[in-house]
């Protein structure tokens, strides 16, 4: 939003998400730089006194925008995926925009061969690796000690199988004792209100 009165745009410290940044990002849009991913933890970190937030944008470009914002909406430090760019105090989402983008424009060539750079150190690296040729007594050890986990495994979950089906059984039995107490009790219950009913008297059931 930019404000009027000091006419330089600030941000909703408390609200810095996708739908909060919704106008910043359209402002992108227009400028060809499509959002694809958003970042933001809302956790606050100290610096020189002030409570400071950051959120990434990350475009369709490949690059990011990483943007550090300060309790009053002030944009405190803007990077250009690691290169902190200077700010140059916009007076509102567009104008951010337009500059930031034209910043990732001109970086966009430079960043491609970086990538491209990285990629082959990667493979470069991959291929400098060699795996060590394991012995046929190696393997044989492996497969054995491997067999040995596995049965010891097994074992073990008999063991359990065994304790499992004891237990059930305990709580079967224990139901079984259970459906007999409570049929004795009924006919208890049934024969008192039998003579009960003898006598003339109507309980209150």
């Amino acid at each position: 939003m930019a404000n009027k009165r000091t006419q330089y745009l600030l941000l909703d410290y408390d609200d810095l998400t996708e739908a909060g940044l919704k106008k910043l990002i359209a402002e992108f849009a227009k400028q060809e730089q499509v959002l694809v991913d958003f970042s933001a933890s809302n956790r606050v970190t100290r610096k020189d006194g002030q409570q400071l937030k950051k959120f990434t944008m990350f475009f369709d470009s490949g690059q990011s925008v990483t943007v550090t914002v300060n309790s009053t909406g002030d944009l405190v430090q803007v990077k250009l995926n690691s290169t902190v760019l200077p700010i140059n105090s916009p007076k509102n989402e567009r104008d951010f925009a337009t500059d930031v983008s034209s910043k990732i424009e001109r970086n966009q060539e430079r960043f491609e061969k970086s990538l491209a750079a990285k990629a082959q150190r990667a493979i470069n690296d991959t291929s400098k690796k060699r795996t060590a040729t394991k012995t046929a007594t190696q393997l044989l050890v492996e497969a054995q000690d491997a067999h040995a986990t596995a049965q010891a495994s097994i074992e073990q979950l008999e063991k359990e199988k065994v304790t499992l089906n004891e237990t059930l059984l305990s709580a079967n039995n224990q139901t079984a004792d259970y459906r007999t107490q409570l049929e004795k009790e009924k006919a208890i219950t049934s024969n008192l209100l039998d003579q009960l009913e003898e006598l003339g008297v109507t309980p209150n059931v």
